[in-house]
């Protein structure tokens, strides 16, 4: 099969087996506008390649699967048109059956099945990169009704009218850094080597990251009592050990010793190929949910 995974600034597709195994990909810049025909060529480009008859794609946003639409993506699509990436259009004009999800929701699924997650029991993911994304799966079902579930990305977990999830622990807040400084911090791995040198605003934007990271990871575990949480997203692997034992310490903290939750928290196994191999186990996942395959 066909999954294609549309972020923020890349647009990835590849060719899948069942068992997860990526046998052809195609990676480009995400041209910011022209995400729809991106993906078209993408997915016609692979078609030609093998005998794949259907295809997932997986975008940054919330969709609606009772109509195959993408309805809210405005801050990782900017300048779309959303019409272009509904599954009807992109099935007409690629001749595969294409279904939408959420591209958490595939990581997820791939994590669960072929990476750091539980393939059994409860595994929730987190991505920290372009924004912040969430999805979680149990027993290889997606927890979701018809509606991308999980948009925490958009919580005010400071309180309403206080900066949101994707303005602290997401290349946003980098920005904001940059645009504090007049400097370039370009990375993750820049802004600690910053805050390390004792750089005032440096020190504050690795807590804002720590401290966001921790409250989505925390509320992740509350709503879903998962087994594993896996995290991960450039952002997750340019702080690395240091940010996930920041993480785990909070979830340990809050989520066990307090609440008696006990979830293990893991380093995402698949990088940025999760999204990917997750179509393998996307219609497998959407029959148990009931949809058609």
């Amino acid at each position: 099969m066909i999954s294609i995974d549309l972020g923020g600034t890349t647009v990835r597709g590849a060719l899948v087996a069942f068992d997860g195994t990526l046998l052809q990909s195609i990676k480009q810049p995400h041209q910011a506008g022209n995400a729809p025909s991106q993906v078209l060529a993408i997915m016609r480009q692979l078609a030609a390649e093998g005998t794949a008859r259907q295809a997932v794609v997986g975008l940054p946003g919330r969709v609606d699967r009772s109509t195959g639409t993408l309805e809210f993506a405005t801050q990782n699509l900017p300048g779309t048109d959303f019409s272009g990436l509904s599954a009807s259009r992109l099935t007409t004009e690629t001749g595969l059956v294409v279904e939408l999800a959420n591209d958490a929701e595939l990581a997820v699924l791939g994590e669960a099945a072929f990476g750091a997650g539980s393939r059994h029991g409860t595994t929730a993911y987190l991505t920290f990169s372009t924004g912040v994304g969430a999805a979680a799966a149990a027993g290889g079902r997606i927890l979701a009704g018809s509606m991308t579930g999980y948009q925490i990305g958009q919580f005010p977990v400071l309180g309403t009218a206080r900066p949101i999830l994707n303005e602290l622990s997401s290349a946003w807040r980098i920005r904001l850094l940059d645009e504090e400084t007049g400097t370039r911090a370009s990375d993750i791995q820049t802004v600690i080597e910053r805050a390390d040198s004792g750089e005032p605003a440096a020190v504050r934007t690795w807590a804002d990251v720590v401290d966001g990271a921790a409250a989505a990871a925390l509320l992740m575990c509350l709503t879903c009592s998962p087994d594993v949480l896996v995290i991960g997203g450039g952002i997750a692997r340019g702080g690395g050990e240091r940010l996930l034992a920041a993480v785990r310490e909070r979830v340990d903290r809050d989520a066990g010793a307090r609440l008696g939750l006990r979830t293990e928290v893991r380093a995402a196994a698949l990088g940025d190929d999760a999204g990917l191999t997750g179509g393998a186990a996307w219609y497998e996942a959407r029959t148990a949910m009931g949809a058609r395959t």
